[in-house]
């Protein structure tokens, strides 16, 4: 599967009518890749970004008297932000 074409299926089943432009979105969009366990905004973080998951997971949790609580999963084909 190409870098991209999850995320351009996903948005084009949000788009079906083609009305906004895919390469201006796809102009502004960086790839990144995180080793398993890295931390994409740590606890008090200003989140300025969108992250479309293509690959693996994003694992939302707040810190409750010292526990990890999950609080979302975001799997392949979705986004997440903060």
């Amino acid at each position: 599967m190409g870098q991209h074409e999850l995320f351009i299926n996903a948005f084009r089943k949000h788009d079906p009518s083609g009305s906004a432009d895919l390469e201006a979105v796809l102009d502004r969009f960086t790839t990144k890749k995180f080793q398993k366990k890295t931390f994409v905004l740590k606890e008090g973080g200003i989140c300025r970004e969108f992250f479309f998951v293509n690959e693996g997971m994003i694992r939302t949790f707040v810190n409750h008297d010292g526990d990890e609580i999950t609080t979302w999963v975001a799997l392949p084909g979705t986004i997440e932000t903060s």
